[in-house]
């Protein structure tokens, strides 16, 4: 099994569409480096377990922002809207294993699936955790996310055995340690992220066309004022400053891996005059779309 970079294709409910490993094997390992980008916002059903290798990074999980240093980590649970940002301009990097529940608890009708995994996928209270090496059972769940990497990248015979029974003693270890006395999100905090998902839905399929604040958040059933006051408590800025973010990193994907011309690559993202898009585009990576693109010819 070979160890990806993160890439992330999003569906039309922003729930991410890769596939982690094989149906067969519920589990894939990935490695990469933030540097000019981020991972955008997602969700996705199965678990995620990250550990920052170098640098800084900052998590995004729901509401809550974190910057975690090298060393530390977060698990992730299912179905949280998630995003990673580079901290600052600093080069970050990253491990991760992404995995069904499935491939520790087999089917629904299991006792491993419905007495240790149910009470940690169902706890509103546990979309997502701090790891961190100062508390030693949380180093452990570090060291073997970092030992699956080294299983995976050998894939010696048998090697699904280990990283089985390996993730098998996380998620014990996470049930072990979690406790009923965490704090449970608000009904305004998880109506906030129903309405967020919705609205990051519009922007993805429209994205290209001249939407507004008042079609966004009529998307959600909502004001225009409530959209505001959604996005800033769940993404952390305005809809239109996501939507102009959204169109740059799709700009900088094309860019990159298409040989459409800037001025389509303008138009196809939303920008309409090539001038703004280019002003845009350098206040967000620094350089010009032609620099970028010659920057990754030889990469």
């Amino acid at each position: 099994m070979s160890i990806s970079k993160c890439s992330i294709e999003i569906g039309n409910n922003h729930q991410e569409l890769n596939h982690h490993g094989k149906s067969s094997f519920p589990i894939a390992a990935y490695k990469d480096s933030l540097y000019r980008d981020s991972v955008p916002w997602h969700w996705h059903e199965e678990i995620e377990i990250l550990v920052v290798t170098g640098g800084k990074l900052v998590l995004n999980v729901g509401s809550e922002k974190f910057t975690i240093k090298k060393g530390n980590g977060i698990f992730i649970n299912s179905e949280s809207l998630h995003s990673v940002f580079k901290y600052k301009n600093e080069l970050g990097e990253l491990k991760s294993i992404v995995f069904h529940p499935r491939l520790v608890g087999g089917n629904s009708d299991s006792i491993y699936y419905s007495k240790y995994l149910v009470p940690i996928l169902k706890d509103l209270s546990l979309n997502h955790m701090l790891i961190e090496t100062s508390t030693e059972w949380q180093k452990e769940i570090i060291d073997s996310v970092l030992k699956i990497h080294s299983i995976c990248t050998e894939a010696n015979s048998g090697y699904e055995f280990e990283v089985r029974n390996i993730v098998s003693s996380i998620m014990f270890n996470i049930f072990s340690h979690k406790t009923s006395n965490s704090q449970i999100p608000s009904q305004k905090s998880i109506r906030d992220a129903k309405r967020s998902k919705i609205m990051l839905n519009f922007i993805s399929n429209h994205y290209s066309d001249n939407i507004s604040v008042k079609e966004i958040a009529h998307s959600s059933n909502i004001s225009e004022s409530e959209a505001l006051r959604c996005f800033k408590n769940t993404i952390g800025t305005t809809p239109m400053q996501y939507v102009i973010n959204y169109r740059l990193q799709r700009a900088s994907e094309l860019l990159i891996y298409s040989s459409l011309k800037i001025i389509d690559i303008s138009l196809d993202c939303g920008f309409g005059e090539s001038s703004y898009f280019s002003k845009k585009f350098k206040e967000k990576y620094q350089t010009s779309p032609e620099r970028f693109r010659e920057s990754y010819k030889n990469i």
